[in-house]
């Protein structure tokens, strides 16, 4: 492979504007990207607490701590064992 002349910088910037302005942008990048770590270790170490949400016109959305268990809306059973006992058993093969 033959080299056709010396080789020239692409893009001088004597100015050193562009330098300062990848800098400032890279520092503020990194910054965020901190927070942001911060933020993520910090959710990780506190103990999770919902509080009651009320929406205007709407009331409380989130259960409160007497609030029946999903299962038990209606008055049902949601251990495994009975549901498994509930569930309906296959139909008998068809000859």
């Amino acid at each position: 492979m033959g080299s056709s002349g010396p080789v020239s910088p692409v893009f001088v910037d004597p100015s050193g504007r562009r330098h300062r302005l990848v800098v400032r942008a890279a520092w503020l990048l990194a910054g965020l990207g901190a927070v942001y770590i911060g933020l993520v270790v910090v959710s990780l170490l506190l103990p999770p607490s919902v509080s009651r949400l009320s929406v205007p016109g709407l009331g409380p959305v989130l259960p409160g701590p007497g609030a029946a268990a999903l299962g038990n809306a209606q008055g049902e059973d949601s251990r495994p064992d009975v549901l498994l006992a509930r569930s309906p058993s296959p139909a008998p093969p068809r000859s």
